[in-house]
C-alpha cells in the first residue's frame, strides 16, 4: 500500500473514492466470523485490568476516589516528597496543602517535573488535564495534572477523536480518511490514526478543541470543521507496562463528512500524510495478526462509527457484545 504525502490533485482523490466499494447504511456488509472476531479482539486489546489490583491503592481527593496508583509510585511520592503527598489506605494530597485546584496543581508540578527529569515519567507534553470524577466536573475539577503523568495516578482523561469520512448522495458511507501518524510521535509512532484526534485539555470545550485540531493536524478550514459533529463516546481501561499504570480514557467520538473536492494535508508535524481507505480495508486492519494496524484506541472509535452508521447491525455474530464493551 503506497502512501503519499498528500493526493496530487482533486481527481486523484476522487478515483480512490470511485474504486472503492460502497458501504450503503441500509444494507450492511457481509462480514465474515473472523472480521467479526477481529473487531471483537480490536476492542478487548484496550481493556486489560491490573494482573494485581492488590498492588494498586486508591488515590484520593477530598474524599473522592479519583484514580489507582501503583503502590510502589505511592510510596516513593509519600516518601521523597511528604510535604505533599500523604500514603495510609490511600494515597492523598497532604491537608497543609490549601484545598484549591490552584495551590494543589502547584504542589504537585515540582515531584512530577523532577520524575520527569529522572525519566520515571516519558511522553511529557506540557498539557495539563482535569481530575475529575466525571466530565460534569471537567471546567472545575480539583487538580490539574500533566497529560503524561495522568496514568501513573490512574485518573481518567479525555480526548476528542473525528471519523472523517466520505458520504454518497443517499447518505451511504463511501470510504474513510486515515492517517498515518508521525514517526517521532511520543506514543504509537507511524500507527494509523483517525483523520483528526487529541486529548482534551483544560480550558476549552470538546466541540472548540475538535474544530482547532482539525485545522492544526488537517488543515481543516473552520467552515468545514465547524459541521463536524458529536455522536458518543467510548471508553476503555488498561494496566499498562507490566501493571506501573493504569490507563482510563474517555473519548468523544465526533463524525465529519468531509466534501469530495477537499484534501487534507498534514499541518503541525503530527501526522505524515492521508489517504482513503474503503470500509473494508479499515475491517482488514483489525485483523489480530495485521502487520499495519491503527493505533489501539482508534479502533474503539471507528467501531462505534460502523455501529452508528449500520455497518455492523443486530443479527451479526458478536454485535451484543461488540456494543457493550466499547464502554468500560
Amino acid at each position: 500500500m503506497i502512501w503519499r504525502n498528500r493526493l496530487s490533485n482533486t481527481a486523484a482523490a476522487l478515483a480512490a473514492i470511485s474504486s472503492t466499494r460502497r458501504c450503503v447504511s441500509s444494507l450492511p456488509l457481509p462480514l465474515s466470523n473472523h472480521a467479526l472476531e477481529s473487531i471483537q479482539y480490536r476492542i478487548n486489546a484496550c481493556n486489560r485490568p491490573p494482573g494485581n489490583p492488590e498492588n494498586f491503592v486508591p488515590f484520593v481527593i477530598d474524599g473522592r476516589k479519583l484514580g489507582s496508583v501503583r503502590t510502589s509510585f505511592a510510596s516513593e511520592l509519600s516518601t521523597r516528597w511528604s510535604n505533599v503527598f500523604n500514603l495510609s489506605d490511600a494515597l492523598t494530597i497532604s491537608k497543609s496543602i490549601e484545598p484549591t485546584r490552584s495551590a494543589r496543581s502547584q504542589a504537585i508540578a515540582t515531584p512530577l517535573a523532577t520524575l520527569r527529569d529522572e525519566g520515571k515519567i516519558d511522553g511529557w507534553r506540557d498539557e495539563l488535564l482535569s481530575v475529575v470524577d466525571s466530565f460534569d466536573e471537567f471546567d472545575d475539577p480539583v487538580l490539574l495534572i500533566e497529560r503524561a503523568a495522568m496514568p501513573h495516578f490512574g485518573c481518567r482523561s479525555y480526548g476528542v477523536h473525528m471519523n472523517g469520512y466520505i458520504e454518497g448522495e443517499d447518505g451511504e458511507v463511501e470510504s474513510l480518511w486515515v492517517g498515518r501518524r508521525s514517526l517521532q510521535k511520543q506514543t504509537s509512532p507511524g500507527m494509523l490514526d483517525h483523520l483528526v484526534a487529541g486529548g482534551q485539555p483544560f480550558g476549552i470545550s470538546p466541540y472548540d478543541n475538535m474544530v482547532k485540531e482539525c485545522q492544526e493536524e488537517a488543515s481543516i478550514p473552520v467552515d468545514i470543521a465547524a459541521k463536524v459533529q458529536c455522536g458518543g463516546f467510548v471508553s476503555y481501561s488498561y494496566a499498562k507496562d507490566n501493571d506501573h499504570q493504569i490507563k482510563q480514557d474517555t473519548l468523544f467520538c465526533y463524525d465529519l463528512a468531509v466534501p469530495r473536492d477537499f484534501i487534507p494535508t498534514p499541518c503541525d508535524g503530527e501526522v505524515q500524510d492521508f489517504r482513503l481507505f474503503s470500509i473494508e480495508e479499515v475491517i482488514e486492519h483489525f485483523a489480530k495478526d495485521h502487520q499495519d494496524p491503527f493505533k489501539p484506541n482508534c479502533c474503539l472509535v471507528i467501531i462505534d462509527f460502523l455501529v452508528r452508521k449500520n455497518i455492523l447491525t443486530a443479527g451479526m455474530r458478536g454485535y451484543e457484545k461488540i456494543v457493550k464493551t466499547l464502554r468500560q
